[in-house]
Formats: structure tokens, C-alpha cells, sequence
């Protein structure tokens, strides 16, 4: 990607608060950029079919008075409870929401909403992607990871004892709503996660959102507005990027894969021990991606200084070795696993700068 010439928009926030785009079958979908929407009022859109059955399907370590207005404001005819993270992406959560929503006679025209991160709403895609061979679905999500890149996108999935993501489908929701509030109790560590693929999208598409993300990173997380821009302006970049390539196949969209074929290799060589969040993968797989980039001529040195620098100064960890610790054997084959890979070649994305 040449990040010195693909500024995709002008860096400032629209004073509309949805956006609206159109999935690979010509079916509108809505992101609704909402402040507060828990505690204040549900936007329009969730009213819409207002017969509707619905389904939520929560984080279990979600706070209370994140679930309850959800309650007190819909009519909901049934939940579940699952667990966050990683976990929640597994073939028995995933019968245990497509039995839920058997159980409670769910039709075609209900809803599914998710309320959780970005695991949470993978899974909940892909149940709603398969009950009755699809129907809609809600996605809240409420972390910054899911908040700054994976709730866009289409993309649903649960991981298999061979990879992350291998079981999935393309099935957008129909309203995804972006409350940064709902970020506000958020551990640090949590919160900083999802700054990484705001860098990843900086790299691939704006160059003045990196050096913004430069000037920035020191505050950035201690500033409601700079992160709630810094979000916002992932979405754009995301949407840009992805333009009509919804399932992945004309290629455009395997730019998004910049540092994360390193980074789930990774992430799968810790998982027992819990060492990095999908975020702190990522920093180091844009770490690796650059001197990758950089040994191949594609990358200058000074580039790759200044992507290293900017990791570290938000607070990432930027060097795979203490966490490959010497099991590279294993970290290859789980590299030569990767979904992304064709025919038995590795496809990684470069850095052009």
C-alpha cells in the first residue's frame, strides 16, 4: 500500500450520523455512529419492524446497565448469555444460539441482536447467517476492536481446532450501532486493543490519519473525542478499502489481512497462556509486516521506524520474539495454516511506502 499517496477522504468527522452502504447483494445496511444511545434513547432504526421477534444474545460479563435498557425499551422474547472473547467463537455456543432461537420460534422476519464485542458478534452473524438459511441481526458492539474494525465488514465466523476464523460466512447486520460510551468502563489494556487496526487502516489508506495517530498517541486514550474520531475514521477507511469486494473475491479487500496472518499465528501459538489480545497481535504482526516489507524493497527504513515508534508510544509491544520463544517450528506451521493462504503459498500483504 503507498501510504504517501492514498488519502481516501479529508480526516474530519461528517455531521451525519449514520452511514449508509450496501452489502455484495445490493442490500442496504445501516451504521449508526450513536452517543449514549443506552442510557438515552434506541435510534429509529430498531423500531422499524416493530412485530418483530427478538433474540439477544449478550456478553455474560457485560455490566447490567449495559443489558437492561436493551430490555426496558424492546420487547424481547428471549436471551443468552455467553462467554467473551475467543471463547464465545465455538461450534457449542453456536448450537446453543441456533436452539435458543428454535426454542423461542423465531421466524424469518425476527431480529438477532448482539450486544458484546467482536467475538460475540462473529458468532451471532454466523447463527443468524444460518437459522432458516439467514435472517436479520442486530450488532452492538462494545468493544474498541469490534468498535474500530471487525463489526464492518460482513464477516462471520468460529474458530476450529486448525485456525481462527475458519468457519464462517459474509452476512453484514442490518444496523450496526457504534456507541463509543459503551467503552467507558473498559480496562486500558482492553481499550488500547482496537487502536491497533486503527493504525492498520492509517497505513493502508491515510496517511494523515498516521500522522495524526503520531501527534496523538501519547492521549490519545485518555481523550473521549480523539478516540471517538480515531474509531469513526477507522470505519471510513474500512468501507473505502472494501468498496464493492463484500465477499472477498476480486482481492481488494485482502488488504485488510495487512499484520494479521502474523498476528493469528500468534495468537494461536499463546492462546493456552493468554499472553496478547487480538490487538497486541496485531501491533506486532504490522511490526513484522514491515520489516518483511522492508527486506523485500518494498518498505523504507524510515517508514518502518516510524510505525514501530508509533506502536510503542500508544503502548504495544512490537517484538514477536518473547512470545514465540523459541517454538518457531510451530509458529510456522500455524503461518503455512492460515485461511488466507492458496494452494499452499503464504499471502501476505506488503507495505509500499
Amino acid at each position: 500500500m503507498n501510504t504517501s499517496k492514498q488519502t481516501l477522504k479529508a480526516t474530519t468527522l461528517s455531521s451525519n450520523p449514520s452511514e449508509i452502504y450496501y452489502d455484495a447483494l445490493g442490500k442496504t445496511r445501516l451504521i449508526s455512529f450513536q452517543h449514549d444511545f443506552v442510557h438515552k434513547s434506541l435510534p429509529k432504526h430498531f423500531l422499524q419492524k416493530c412485530e418483530a421477534r427478538r433474540f439477544l444474545v449478550f456478553d455474560e460479563s457485560l455490566p447490567k446497565y449495559m443489558i437492561d435498557p436493551i430490555y426496558s425499551k424492546l420487547e424481547i422474547h428471549g436471551a443468552l448469555a455467553i462467554p467473551a472473547g475467543e471463547k464465545a467463537k465455538s461450534w457449542l455456543n453456536l448450537k446453543n444460539i441456533l436452539d435458543a432461537a428454535a426454542e423461542i420460534n423465531l421466524d424469518r422476519s425476527s431480529q438477532i441482536i448482539a450486544l458484546g464485542g467482536g467475538a460475540i458478534g462473529d458468532v451471532v452473524g454466523l447463527a443468524a447467517s444460518l437459522y432458516m438459511r439467514g435472517i436479520s441481526w442486530i450488532n452492538v458492539p462494545t468493544s474498541s476492536l469490534a468498535q474500530a474494525d471487525s463489526s464492518i465488514g460482513g464477516k462471520t465466523a468460529i474458530n476450529s481446532d486448525y485456525g481462527k476464523n475458519m468457519i464462517g460466512t459474509f452476512h453484514p447486520a442490518d444496523i450496526t450501532i457504534m456507541d463509543a460510551s459503551l467503552l467507558s468502563s473498559l480496562p486500558k489494556r482492553d481499550l488500547r486493543s482496537g487502536i491497533a487496526e486503527v493504525v492498520k487502516h492509517a497505513i493502508l489508506g491515510d496517511i494523515e490519519l498516521f500522522e495524526w495517530l503520531e501527534k496523538t498517541s501519547t492521549r490519545l486514550l485518555d481523550s473521549s473525542e480523539n478516540l471517538k474520531y480515531a474509531l469513526r475514521r477507522s470505519c471510513e477507511i474500512k468501507l473505502e478499502i472494501i468498496g464493492d469486494d463484500w465477499q472477498d473475491k476480486s482481492g481488494a479487500r485482502q488488504r485488510l489481512n495487512l499484520g494479521h496472518t502474523f498476528a493469528h499465528a500468534l495468537e494461536k501459538l499463546v492462546d493456552d497462556q493468554k499472553l496478547l489480545n487480538h490487538g497486541e497481535a496485531v501491533a506486532i504482526g504490522l511490526c513484522m509486516a514491515a520489516d518483511m516489507s522492508l527486506n523485500l524493497g518494498y518498505c523504507s527504513s524510515q517508514f518502518r521506524k516510524r510505525i514501530y515508534t508509533l506502536l510503542q508510544d500508544l503502548g504495544f509491544a512490537t517484538d514477536p520474539r518473547p512470545f514465540i520463544n523459541n517454538r518457531e517450528a510451530k509458529f510456522e506451521q500455524l503461518l503455512a495454516n492460515d485461511k488466507k493462504n492458496t494452494n499452499g503459498t503464504k499471502n501476505f500483504v506488503y507495505i509500499n511506502s
